[in-house]
């Protein structure tokens, strides 16, 4: 019989959830597969695209393939364009170019698609696309508590040194805001227009609007989720998004792009004074940066880096040709949650 495909619907959602179970040795219980963040990531409505979220791929009534999408827009000196970041990408063993044929059906349309980490053979998969390495995205974190972070990888030799460790990093350096700086939560609808990302030369940004940030504080899986203005005197300077879930802060996202080493560092303090007065109780903070000014004042307020990867890019639009710079956050995929 011949293979068919179609966009996923909310009916669908246990016969993808056990393909990723069965073919990515995905937890049933995983968060990833928690039945109200598929609902909110793959079909609610989504402020900054209507497309489709998610391609399936069936023979008959078995189901060879899912390939789920994460909506960014993209704005630069050339344009703007719809992009997809991929996720829960999954194809059946026994049914070979079925995950293929599933990205690529999601992809139509788009102006790129981008991918950060991912399994071996994904790595393998994606220069046959055209994917290509850009500048690198690090992701960022320090311990809110004692010895928590440091005991949930369990007991050995090795868990009074990590201790030792997580509380010298808990304690140096300090993250008290200094006289003359402060910080607010906002709704996103009174974020200053002037402090959304816009591309500079030879960069494009994942572009922001107050009605994505309150879809974004809406994931179903956050605790306390907020957005906040960091002001210097009485003049907003930046803004920032922090949510907990999974044991851990989130700095969601933050701008505008080009911020200051001194100012990313009084934004990275803030983020982490509210993580830490929050009853949510995480272990931890987790931010993510494209941009190196920002990642030295965050290392300046004690976030140091845990993982740093390649920003993977297939640049479909030809506009997109030239540019060698792009910027994301953690609210460019499902790295947000999980």
């Amino acid at each position: 019989m011949p293979v068919t495909h179609r966009p996923s619907e909310p009916s669908d959602y246990r016969a993808i959830a056990a393909l990723m179970v069965e073919a990515l040795e995905v937890p049933a219980d995983a968060v990833s597969l928690d039945r109200r963040l598929f609902d909110w990531k793959c079909w609610s409505p989504h402020p900054s695209t209507e497309r489709s979220r998610g391609v399936l791929l069936y023979q008959d009534d078995k189901l060879l393939a899912y390939c789920g999408g994460w909506p960014i827009r993209l704005a630069g000196e050339g344009g703007a364009w719809e992009a997809t970041h991929t996720i829960d990408w999954v194809g059946r063993a026994d049914a070979p170019g079925a995950g293929l044929q599933a990205l690529k059906l999601l992809t139509r349309g788009c102006g790129a698609v981008f991918s950060v980490g991912g399994s071996e053979i994904t790595q393998k998969i994606l220069p046959i696309f055209g994917y290509k390495p850009f500048n690198r995205i690090v992701l960022a974190s320090r311990p809110l508590r004692w010895a928590q972070p440091a005991l949930a990888r369990g007991l050995d030799w090795k868990t009074p040194a990590r201790v030792a460790r997580n509380v010298w990093r808990r304690l140096r350096p300090g993250v008290a805001l200094s006289a003359g700086w402060s910080v607010r939560r906002v709704e996103p609808a009174e974020v200053p227009e002037a402090l959304w990302p816009v591309a500079g030369p030879g960069e494009v940004v994942s572009a922001r609007s107050a009605e994505e940030i309150e879809r974004l504080l809406g994931c179903p899986v956050f605790e306390d989720p907020g957005c906040f203005l960091l002001l210097r005197g009485e003049k907003p300077v930046a803004y920032f998004a922090l949510a907990h879930t999974q044991g851990r802060a989130r700095l969601l996202d933050y701008g505008p792009n080009g911020l200051d080493e001194e100012t990313a560092y009084r934004l990275g303090c803030a983020a982490q004074t509210l993580a830490r007065a929050s009853a949510a109780g995480s272990a931890d903070i987790l931010a993510a940066s494209s941009e190196e000014p920002a990642l030295a004042g965050w290392s300046r307020a004690g976030l140091t880096p845990e993982t740093v990867e390649p920003i993977k890019v297939w640049r479909i639009a030809p506009e997109l040709k030239e540019v060698e710079r792009f910027r994301l956050t953690l609210m460019d995929w499902d790295s947000a949650y999980l």
